[in-house]
């Protein structure tokens, strides 16, 4: 059971280290990230060509939630059952 908390652990340090790291392409700190940057984060997750590996939508919302991340407005719709658009 250890073994696996530290995996766990160690996957919500990679999500977070990726993230904070995300907005330095812009030139940016991660404390000056805009809801625009992490849209674009999302998006490059999740589906944009570029990224050499992408994640689930699954795995990046909880991710996202485990580091406090954006709020409902871009978690995945299938994890927010209360978005009109929830699938």
């Amino acid at each position: 059971m250890r073994n696996r908390a530290d995996n766990t652990s160690k996957a919500y340090a990679y999500s977070l280290g990726v993230w904070l790291n995300f907005p330095l392409s812009d030139g940016l700190s991660w404390w000056e990230a805009t809801d625009d940057e992490v849209e674009a984060f999302q998006f490059w997750r999740l589906t944009d060509p570029r990224n050499g590996q992408p994640v689930e939508a699954s795995s990046f919302a909880r991710a996202f939630d485990v580091v406090g991340g954006p709020g409902p407005d871009l978690r995945c719709p299938q994890r927010d059952p209360g978005r009109a658009d929830a699938g």
